[in-house]
This record gives C-alpha cells, sequence and structure tokens, in this order.
C-alpha cells in the first residue's frame, strides 16, 4: 500500500531543508532528487541530475506526480544517468534560499512488448 512521505529537516549552508522521503520508493538505484521551489503563484521542479527535465505544479504533491511523467519521458529509450545521494547534489553549491522542497523520485523504464 502507498505510504505518504515523511518529512526530515536538516541544516545545510546556514539554510534549513525539509527533505521529503516517500516510504514507497525502495529501488535506491533508480531516485532521482527534485527540487521543488515556488514560482511566483506555482510550484516548479527540476532534477539537478537529469539536466532539461523539469515540471509544475499548484501543489508539491501535484508536482511529484507529474515529475514521474516528466522523468520517464525525458530519459525514455536513453540510458538512466547515475541518481547522486543528497549529500553530493547539495555539496555542488546551488543556489537554495531555504524555501525549497526535496523529494524523491523514482524512475521506473516502460518495459516494451517484443513480438
Amino acid at each position: 500500500p502507498r505510504q505518504g512521505p515523511r518529512e526530515f529537516h536538516f541544516q545545510t549552508g546556514g539554510l534549513e531543508i525539509a527533505h521529503l522521503v516517500w516510504q514507497s520508493q525502495l529501488n535506491k538505484n533508480m531516485q532521482y532528487l527534485i527540487i521543488i521551489e515556488n514560482a511566483g503563484g506555482n510550484l516548479s521542479g527540476y532534477f539537478p541530475d537529469v539536466p532539461g527535465c523539469g515540471t509544475a505544479g499548484a501543489t508539491v504533491e501535484e508536482v511529484r506526480h507529474n515529475a514521474i511523467e516528466a522523468l520517464s519521458g525525458h530519459l525514455e529509450g536513453d540510458e538512466p544517468p547515475a541518481a547522486r545521494p543528497l549529500k553530493a547534489i547539495l555539496d555542488e553549491g546551488l543556489d537554495l534560499d531555504g524555501s525549497e522542497v526535496f523529494a524523491w523520485v523514482t524512475y521506473e523504464p516502460v518495459q516494451h512488448a517484443t513480438a
């Protein structure tokens, strides 16, 4: 059964970060961090490990839901890039203001039937 997220708070670089982890995500190798931020009346999200892949929505849950489709469409037919741990992503010096929400999105490659 699907479970909701657990929220963890920690500080890095003077910023308090809220980190959401969905309990139902089991495949750690195929999880990508999405950073969700305020986009002036809406929310937008991007994947630091998947350049060019992003999505938007009215709520965090909507962005996360849309992110699954965006990630699948962006990576379809390609070898998925390596997903880095949170610390490695934060260590690259992203321009964060502390209002962002982090969530993990599981990428499940589409299996096409072969004849």
